[in-house]
């Protein structure tokens, strides 16, 4: 939210300039979605999407572009320009509900969420290592209930269309 020279203060209102979004994760690692590429659903945009391998598992790919399933990133800026000049082609992505209909969410039980916080958290370097087992709850409780809320409300606002 703050790498283009200014601070973006609502994020939804910005991204709602645009028909796509760029969510690329901080690193590519089974299961690890953040908040990036809900917040282009919330928005009704269509994320350009890299970071988990195995997205396909939790999300509905027709729903974003998903650069996993290309070979390189020209390929990715092809399908990018093909969208936008079809308004048809951008209709089909946009009206796409990204959630996969009775889908279970492998990485999304506490055990998995937990261990990963807990790999990040082992760096010692960290100043509050120490601390990692109450951080790593805190912020699973608070993860847990923001994805819950977003999920209901993409996958209610798509059975609605």
């Amino acid at each position: 939210m703050n790498n283009i020279e200014y601070l973006v203060m609502d994020k939804l209102s910005f991204l709602q300039q645009y028909k796509f979004t760029i969510a690329f994760e901080n690193s590519s690692y089974p299961g690890y979605t953040t908040e990036k590429l809900l917040q282009a659903f919330i928005a009704y945009k269509i994320p350009i999407y890299w970071g988990n391998p195995l997205i396909h598992k939790d999300f509905n790919t027709n729903s974003f572009i998903n650069c996993h399933d290309y070979n390189n990133f020209e390929e990715v800026i092809e399908r990018v320009i093909e969208v936008d000049k079809d308004d048809s082609l951008y209709r089909e992505y946009i009206t796409k509900s990204p959630i996969i209909a009775n889908a279970e969410i492998e990485y999304l039980d506490e055990n998995s969420i937990i261990g990963r916080f807990e790999k990040i958290f082992s760096n010692p370097n960290l100043i509050f290592a120490d601390k990692k087992k109450g951080i790593i709850r805190y912020y699973y409780s608070l993860m847990a209930k923001y994805l819950e809320i977003v999920y209901s409300s993409i996958k209610n606002y798509f059975e609605q269309l």
